[in-house]
């Protein structure tokens, strides 16, 4: 009489698991916490600059974006209405103390075009946003901290940091 099998072994089974497990492991790419915190903060105050530049073109108000190093400030009609607070290790980097929206006729744009920095002290990352003056146009460019680190150096000395 021949023994037919009906099932599997538990082995077999372990075996199997272990090896879809493996896969699945492999499969994901691995991200950097301080990567995703770093560029989640950036997609924020991408965010809340568009989004005032579709307040202000829609309204006769008033909107103003305070800088500090860790933090900024958003300011409608000289009445602080939101702060964000950003992590330790990330610094706003930048000439200028505030970015001005007003509905001036050009629909939205703030009252001049600029670049602000974000730096991540760690990992040494450095983003540079961009707001177009003529169109409000908020894009970001990752940069080179090697070759911009005459530039970062300066405003955290401006800022009355030094770079460790």
């Amino acid at each position: 009489m021949k023994n037919k099998k009906n099932g599997y072994l538990t082995i077999e089974l372990i075996v199997a698991m272990s090896i879809i497990g493996l896969i699945f492991i492999l499969s994901f790419p691995r991200y950097n916490d301080k990567e995703i915190v770093f560029s989640s903060e950036v997609y924020r105050f991408k965010s809340d600059i568009r989004k005032l530049n579709m307040l202000v073109s829609d309204r006769e108000d008033f909107y103003e974006v305070f800088l500090e190093d860790d933090k900024y400030t958003i300011f409608k009609n000289d009445k602080a209405i939101t702060t964000e607070n950003l992590p330790d290790n990330i610094k706003i980097l930048s000439g200028e103390s505030s970015i001005v929206f007003n509905n001036t006729g050009r629909k939205g744009a703030p009252n001049k075009g600029l670049s602000v920095y974000f730096f991540q002290r760690e990992t040494k990352r450095l983003e540079r946003i961009t707001i177009m003056l003529a169109s409000a146009r908020v894009v970001s460019y990752r940069e080179d901290y090697e070759k911009n680190k005459a530039l970062v150096d300066y405003l955290l000395k401006d800022k009355g940091e030094e770079l460790s």
